[in-house]
């Protein structure tokens, strides 16, 4: 089965390179399949060891290698690192059929334990494209996962080859974070790049569509509405330590704070 040669951040990498024909009668390859599903580290260890090729196999039709089996297959946290110590730092790279490397996988569960754990290894997964223009940060905003999307967004590249917040990839992002009602990463887009406002479809286009995101289109009592009044926003932090270097020479960047809104709803003056 030949795969697609796919566009990789490391050019001293490519795909085939780590291949094993999926087709192929590997006396290995569904035992190691098997044990990855179901968790069983004692035989993935044993395979491993003694089959140099087999942690960057392609043990599916979909070329997923043992660490995609594994993510997909639910495996916890502990299992999933001692697969990742075996692996060099490039094999993290590796994509299926699709374009998705363990990043994207993990970031369409919503795992920031996983994926801190995948970019401690590799720093260059977050900025790989799927086939589908996907970086791992739209699947997680994608699928409504908060903490992900703004663990993701603090180690992304801004820059000509992965930029979150530019061009039809800001305005899909854009749309994923106004969906999933964060609309303080929404404003943290347009902040970065302004020209988002009226790109595709505008953000404001897509709130309206949202009654709920305004205080007129929720329908509360007097008194859920003078406690709404009063619920701290919870905007963005992001410590000036954890956001890339191309975040912070955006000429657009300036770091959001938590803002408390409160007001006497009764008082007369100002």
């Amino acid at each position: 089965m030949e795969l697609p040669q796919l566009r990789l951040i490391n050019n001293n990498i490519t795909n085939l390179d780590y291949i094993v024909n999926v087709e192929d009668d590997q006396s290995w390859s569904l035992p190691l399949y098997k044990a990855l599903i179901e968790g069983n580290w004692e035989i993935v260890e044993t395979i491993i060891k003694q089959e140099k090729e087999a942690i960057t196999a392609r043990l599916t039709a979909f070329a997923e290698t043992p660490l995609l089996v594994a993510v997909k297959g639910g495996q916890g946290l502990p299992f999933i690192k001692k697969l990742v110590d075996f692996m060099p730092p490039e094999a993290l790279v590796l994509t299926d059929y699709f374009g998705n490397t363990g990043l994207h996988a993990v970031a369409v569960l919503g795992n920031v334990q996983a994926a801190k754990l995948f970019v401690r290894k590799n720093q260059e997964l977050p900025n790989i494209w799927n086939i589908d223009g996907s970086l791992p940060i739209h699947l997680a905003a994608m699928r409504g996962h908060r903490e992900m999307t703004l663990y993701l967004f603090s180690v992304t590249r801004e820059d000509e080859y992965s930029n979150p917040s530019k061009d039809e990839a800001g305005a899909t992002l854009m749309n994923f974070v106004i969906n999933a009602g964060f609309y303080d990463l929404a404003l943290h887009l347009l902040e970065h790049n302004p020209k988002l406002a009226w790109q595709d479809t505008s953000p404001l286009e897509l709130m309206a569509e949202e009654p709920s995101a305004f205080p007129s289109g929720a329908h509360l009592s007097i008194w859920r509405y003078l406690i709404y009044s009063c619920v701290p926003m919870n905007m963005i932090v992001m410590p000036e330590n954890s956001l890339h270097e191309g975040m912070r020479k955006s000429p657009y960047y300036s770091p959001i704070k938590l803002h408390r809104c409160c007001r006497n709803r009764f008082s007369r003056g100002k």
